[in-house]
């Protein structure tokens, strides 16, 4: 959401237009991926693993 408000650089219009697009889809987005993980739990696990995964990569440099 910061790069949709710093994005227009002062243009009014594309601010209302970046957010009125952005805001419903991270809504819907979020909506989505709840679901998913309701209808297969597994998905948090292997999530988990990714970003354990990605710290112990970032943390090793």
């Amino acid at each position: 959401m910061l790069g949709v408000g710093a994005a227009p650089k002062g243009n009014l219009t594309l601010l209302v237009v970046g957010l009125v697009v952005n805001v419903p889809l991270i809504v819907f987005g979020s909506g989505l991926v709840l679901r998913l993980m309701q209808r297969a739990p597994v998905v948090i696990v292997l999530a988990g693993r990714f970003l354990a995964q990605r710290t112990r990569t970032a943390t090793r440099y």
